[in-house]
């Protein structure tokens, strides 16, 4: 059973598409990502129950900047 595709579109993610941007698949997708975020130190938000990452803060952690061409 494949995972379900997300619109990476907006700016900020939930967990399971923060875990399907960072291609985590599998029993323990989430509980990779909050490893990973644990130890990149990347800042999460919060909206009532849910948590949020902001796409350039993961972009950030794994090294995948771009530079604006002058």
């Amino acid at each position: 059973m494949s995972p379900e595709p997300f619109d990476f579109k907006g700016p900020i993610f939930r967990t399971d598409e923060a875990a399907a941007y960072l291609q985590y698949r599998g029993k323990h997708a989430l509980r990779s990502l909050y490893r990973f975020l644990q130890k990149k130190g990347v800042p999460t938000m919060r909206r009532f129950r849910t948590v949020l990452i902001r796409k350039a803060d993961l972009d950030r952690a794994i090294g995948a900047t771009q530079r604006r061409a002058s």
